[in-house]
């Protein structure tokens, strides 16, 4: 049996020591099935290649052994790959892909709810343009029916519709100060991909957006 398993970790352009120790019963060395150094008991011990980062090529030196601690040195490098259009592709998915989850922080996803979104919208501007504020509305008292989606929330996220409509109206400005942020996010970022030369140089420009998180 002979398995050749390490751990390399790190981002594009680091070199990585990697320590292989290999211990058979008739006390020879070897390395990656060398020949003339591989014996019928031979084990190699370790866990299995991790990359992490940009670097998806790798490559290695000659191994270096060293008698004191029994082990072979081996030294790896993590390249910087081309950032080819299929590369570029998978960079732009990515942050769409965060852009749409950054949004679902403030909304509820579907195409229903979107219409609920904005007809309580309406009917939060026609409340507080009507009535400018919450005693004007209590001295209104507009009969049933007048605000039906803002109705349906009273007493769950307010205590009337106008308190209702000035909920919806400042979580709608909230909304709307974070989507032009997302949006101008993902536009540079895509704008800073098409300049992008390499994999490593992607990566760190997609790691750098910083999406906006509604206030906990």
């Amino acid at each position: 049996m002979f398995i050749i398993r390490d751990t390399v970790s790190g981002k594009a352009g680091d070199v990585l020591p990697s320590l292989r120790r290999f211990s058979w019963a008739n006390g020879d060395h070897g390395f990656n099935g060398k020949p003339g150094l591989i014996h019928g008991d031979e084990k190699i011990y370790g866990i299995d290649i991790v990359t992490t980062g940009a670097g998806d090529e790798v490559s290695e030196s000659e191994p270096v052994y060293d008698a004191g601690s029994d082990t072979f040195t081996v030294t790896r490098t993590l390249s910087d790959p081309a950032l080819t259009d299929e590369r570029k592709a998978a960079f732009r998915d990515e942050v769409n892909r965060a852009a749409g989850e950054a949004r679902l922080q403030y909304i509820t996803p579907g195409d229903g709810q979107a219409m609920s979104y904005r007809e309580k919208l309406d009917e939060a501007k026609a409340c507080l343009a009507a009535y400018a504020t919450e005693p004007d509305f209590t001295t209104a008292n507009p009969p049933a029916g007048t605000y039906p989606l803002l109705e349906s929330e009273v007493g769950i996220k307010g205590a009337n519709a106008w308190k209702v409509a000035e909920l919806v109206n400042t979580t709608f400005l909230a909304w709307k100060t974070a989507e032009a942020a997302i949006n101008n996010l993902r536009l540079r970022a895509a704008n800073d991909l098409d300049a992008a030369a390499t994999a490593g140089a992607a990566r760190t420009i997609v790691d750098a957006i910083n999406w906006p998180r509604p206030a906990s």
